[in-house]
């Protein structure tokens, strides 16, 4: 007999039982329905007795009645005598009138005089005046007692005789049907009752106590109880059920002590929760040897006691964790416990749910999994340890068993070979690492091979270049070591290889580096006797126009002469910044003039058009007019150079900027110079890199042009952006300071026109007699008297000289550089210690040495810059002489 068959066995108990039930309930419910029936019955009677004795009265009246409305119509209505005549007939007929055995006739006035009755007397006053107050409602029965009995009677008024007639009769005539229902009904409930007891008394003994036992002993038995006993009597039916039961008891206990010992048997915690609130229902032994809780502990506390409670190990998830299982039929999850001692330790949960006496509820297996975790910590930091310095190392490395199969990749040799540590793990060596020849593209032989067939350590001469997964190619440096297990046998192979590619780049740069200072060098040579040979021809052409007429052909051809000599000395300017990279020697100078002469200068000779516009009021800019044009000279001819001398357009404006809130240089003003083309533009992968030293997409492009034109910028303080809208070429922009301390120069002939306020004595050092020359010709047109030396040696005995016979030299004018002999630099710091207040102007055809950009800091008043014209000498003299 299993379970089912004891929710059966109740199930016929609690039908036995209902049954016994419903017989004394019908028992115990006939009272008040024949008490009810009684009532309704002694209402029924009273109402039907009610219209009885009033039809009776009604027939009697009737005929009363129709004899007086006779005699109305026939007009006798008033005849005392026929009325005498009616009433005494009917009176006698009433007289003798009986209904049943006791019902008899009364006729009783308004004022309460007895007409005539039966059973009523004159004497009996107070009951007729009782009675009389009944008569007037007509409609109900009057019951009243005379000498013998209780009377029932009905009354009616009647106008005729202004008389009361009524119909009376006993009571329990009336009523005898009532009565005898009554009897009956009290008979059958009385033997109702007797039999109900006769059968309730042995079903209660024999069926309803060992059904009510049997029924008790489930209830404990489902509760789990198998320890409940039964006893009493039982027959028939109930003795098997009886045996069955304990016979199903005695099964179970077996059953479930092996069940038991199976739940105990796992070192795993096996416990029971209810599914709403997680409490605690059931748990193993294990439970004690995890936590330290005995059973009984256990199932008092919460799942909240026994977790670390570190977030978010505590009560608040692991119920989200249970309610989970409405969607899932399995979780598991790791989480941290903590025993009675108040130890923390992790575990591994797993839950599902199932029912517990109808009602969800979670199982819980729960493992300790405390030195597993802490294994796989020290395992993971060990591994990390190893890939923290697998990463740290700044080589590439790829490791690989004895045959050939990558096992482990770093990020450096990720990066190199484009292969991921996933993508790469299992492949072949020789398609991560493809390795080939730099100069012809043949393959080479992966070292790892000879490293796992000789077991030494093998490392690639130059010209190795590693071909990446996206086919990208780099140089590298690759070496190959055999990998020994503990009994020295090799196991696989390890790989260490490095980008070189770079640092290849940056010897040829150096290289090319050391070529071009040599070469720049040089440039700064032909550029110093360059300037020395400009000064003569520009300053003797100068000096010849002043002696012409403006308006004469000489003088004009004189004119392009000198402008060309300025464009000469523009040039060596830029042969200098090549070559030294100098500060820029700046000066207010009109941007318009500079774009023009330099755009039609590198123009000359192509197809290509320009345009220039800028406003007449233009603002002048402090800059080095040869740098500047340097800049403008290198951005049109990268222009004309993409425009392939198949003709085009170059755009130049120049406009004035109010502010630029970018730089806090330019906020107060600046020139903006946009130079536009339409030529193919500048590809966007590469428009990021135009101003990186030596990059160029030309094939004998040097990559450096646009580099110097963004420092030149840098170093006068402007800005230097380039956009390449897609089809619309190429759009520089550049933003230089406005000049807000240094007034526009005056021309030539406007300086010359000016008259010196006193003759100056003038001591000129120079290594170039023609120079010097050239320098005593034009101090002597400003009036000026002049001496010279060759050299700073010299220049310091004239100078002492001329202090000690007291006329001492008002200015010097220094050559910056003596081949073989003392400079002006040298010369200059002797001189102020002879005399500190000595006024000395440094010349120097290197406008970007260090000491003309800083001329002041050397101790010099002024600076020239070879070749010079005449009115930039008298400029020049003017404003030291007026310091």
């Amino acid at each position: 007999m299993n379970l089912s068959n004891i929710f059966a066995f109740r199930f016929k108990s609690i039908q036995s039982l209902f049954v016994a039930g419903i017989i004394l309930l019908i028992t115990i419910a006939s009272i008040p329905l024949l008490l009810t029936g009684t009532f309704i019955i002694n209402t029924i009677t009273s109402e039907f007795g009610n219209e009885i004795l009033h039809k009776e009265l009604n027939s009697l009246i009737e005929p009363i009645t129709l004899r007086y409305k006779i005699l109305e119509r026939i007009g006798l209505e008033d005849s005392q005598i026929h009325l005498n005549e009616i009433k005494t007939n009917a009176i006698n007929d009433l007289r003798h009138y009986q209904y049943r055995k006791t019902g008899s006739i009364f006729v009783i006035s308004r004022n309460g005089a007895t007409i005539f009755s039966k059973e009523l007397s004159a004497h009996d006053a107070s009951s007729l005046n009782s009675l009389l107050t009944q008569f007037k409602d007509t409609q109900k029965m009057i019951e009243y007692h005379n000498a013998t009995t209780r009377r029932i009677a009905v009354t009616q008024y009647f106008p005729y005789w202004n008389a009361y007639i009524g119909l009376a009769m006993d009571k329990k005539e009336l009523f005898a049907p009532r009565d005898l229902f009554i009897i009956i009904s009290l008979t059958v409930l009385i033997f109702m009752l007797f039999f109900a007891s006769l059968c309730t008394l042995p079903i209660h003994h024999f069926i309803i106590t060992p059904i009510l036992r049997l029924a008790n002993y489930a209830d404990q038995l489902s509760e789990g109880n198998l320890q409940a006993h039964l006893s009493g009597t039982f027959i028939l039916e109930l003795a098997t059920v009886k045996k069955n039961i304990t016979g199903m008891v005695n099964t179970l206990i077996n059953r479930e002590e092996k069940y038991r010992a199976i739940y105990n048997a796992p070192r795993d915690a096996i416990v029971l929760h209810e599914a709403g609130t997680g409490r605690f229902l059931e748990a193993n032994e294990a439970i004690e040897a995890m936590y330290g809780y005995t059973r009984e502990e256990f199932l008092d506390l919460t799942i909240g006691d026994i977790s670390s409670g570190v977030p978010p190990y505590a009560m608040e998830e692991a119920e989200k964790k249970i309610r989970q299982l409405k969607y899932v039929d399995h979780l598991r999850f790791e989480w941290q416990g903590k025993k009675k001692n108040g130890q923390i330790f992790w575990v591994d949960v797993s839950l599902r749910p199932f029912f517990h006496d109808n009602q969800p509820g979670v199982l819980s297996v729960v493992r300790d999994i405390d030195d597993q975790k802490k294994a796989a910590e020290n395992l993971a930091a060990e591994k990390e340890q190893l890939a923290i310095t697998l990463r740290s190392i700044g080589d590439g490395v790829i490791t690989a068993d004895n045959q050939g199969s990558v096992i482990l990749v770093n990020k450096i040799a990720e990066k190199l070979t484009g292969w991921s540590q996933q993508e790469a793990a299992g492949q072949t060596l020789d398609n991560v690492l493809r390795l080939v020849d730099t100069k012809n593209g043949t393959p080479i032989t992966n070292p790892a091979w000879e490293a796992l067939s000789t077991g030494s350590h093998i490392e690639l001469s130059g010209n190795v270049s590693l071909i990446a997964k996206d086919g990208s190619k780099r140089e590298i440096a690759d070496s190959a070591a055999p990998i020994f297990d503990i009994s020295s046998k090799i196991v696989g192979v390890v790989l260490v290889f490095r980008d070189v590619t770079e640092k290849l780049r940056l010897e040829k740069e150096v290289l090319k580096i050391q070529k071009l200072e040599s070469v720049g060098v040089l440039a700064g040579g032909i550029a110093h006797d360059f300037n020395n040979l400009l000064s003569a021809i520009l300053g003797n052409i100068n000096l010849v126009r002043r002696e012409l007429e403006k308006n004469s052909h000489p003088y004009a051809l004189l004119a392009e002469a000198e402008k060309a000599s300025h464009r000469a000395r523009y040039l060596t300017q830029q042969l200098l910044t090549f070559s030294k990279g100098g500060e820029p020697l700046r000066e207010s100078a009109n941007l318009a003039e500079i774009i023009n002469d330099n755009a039609k200068f590198t123009l000359r000779g192509s197809n290509i058009q320009y345009t220039l516009q800028t406003p007449d009021d233009l603002w002048q800019v402090n800059i080095d007019p040869g740098q500047i044009g340097q800049v403008i000279q290198n951005i049109i001819i990268n222009s004309r150079q993409a425009m392939n001398e198949d003709g085009g357009y170059i755009e130049i404006t120049a406009e004035n900027c109010c502010s630029c809130t970018s730089n806090k240089i330019l906020s107060s003003g600046c020139v903006h110079v946009t130079i536009k083309d339409n030529g193919p533009g500048i590809p966007a992968n590469i428009l990021e890199r135009i101003f990186d030293p030596y990059f160029s997409t030309k094939q004998k492009g040097s990559g450096l042009g646009l580099a110097i034109c963004h420092s030149i910028i840098q170093k006068h303080d402007g800005i230097l952006v380039v956009e390449s809208p897609p089809g619309k070429g190429t759009h520089f922009s550049i933003r230089l300071p406005v000049s807000h301390t240094i007034s526009p120069p005056q021309t030539a002939s406007e300086n010359i026109a000016i008259a010196s306020k006193k003759q100056l004595h003038i001591l000129v050092m120079d290594d170039e007699q023609m120079l010097l020359n050239l320098a005593q010709e034009m101090l002597t047109v400003l009036e000026h008297s002049v001496e010279t030396a060759s050299n700073g040696s010299d220049a310091l005995n004239l100078y002492q000289k001329a202090m000690e016979t007291g006329n001492p030299f008002d200015v010097v004018i220094m050559d910056l550089t003596i081949p073989g002999g003392m400079g002006g630099k040298e010369a200059g710091t002797r001189l102020l210690q002879i005399d500190p207040r000595a006024k000395i102007i440094v010349a120097s055809g290197y406008s970007n040495d260090p000491v003309m950009a800083d001329y002041q800091n050397h101790g010099f008043s002024a600076m020239l810059i070879k070749p010079f014209l005449l009115s930039e000498l008298k400029e020049v003299l003017a404003a030291i002489y007026h310091q």
